[in-house]
């Protein structure tokens, strides 16, 4: 995985320029999240890592870390988003289009996208797209 590193906050991400994916460090979606939620995003990421392993077909992704393989859990309602978690805790990937897909429908299940997670959820979409618009950049 190749990626740049995105910086929003005092926090570094690291995008890859050619899936348009992003990583965050253990603790940085927290850190992130933090900052808009008042202190709740550490029971709020949890409650999303412990779920369950999803057996799938989409190619297993390999922590950038330890280089072991992650699993894949669904965070979504409905639908099926796919995120891939070190069991390690090192970190969270989300494949590009994952974070917008998220949003979508969470605009659907509630409506109000005025709160923090949506402000987070968004800043994460917008940074996949603006990378992903920049000159010289697929």
């Amino acid at each position: 995985m190749s990626t740049a590193a995105v910086e929003f906050d005092k926090i570094e991400l690291d995008f890859c320029p050619l899936c348009h994916g992003i990583w965050f460090d253990r603790g940085e979606l927290e850190l992130l999240l933090d900052t808009l939620t008042g202190g709740v995003a550490l029971d709020l990421v949890n409650s999303l890592t412990q779920r369950p392993a999803r057996n799938v077909a989409e190619k297993s992704r390999k922590c950038p870390i330890c280089r072991r393989t992650m699993r894949k859990i669904d965070i979504g309602s409905g639908r099926e988003i796919l995120i891939d978690v070190c069991n390690y805790s090192h970190g969270l990937w989300f494949d590009g289009g994952e974070a917008g897909a998220l949003i979508e429908q969470m605009k659907i299940d509630q409506p109000d996208t005025g709160g923090p997670l949506y402000q987070a959820l968004f800043f994460i979409r917008d940074t996949f797209q603006a990378r992903h618009a920049m000159p010289g950049k697929s």
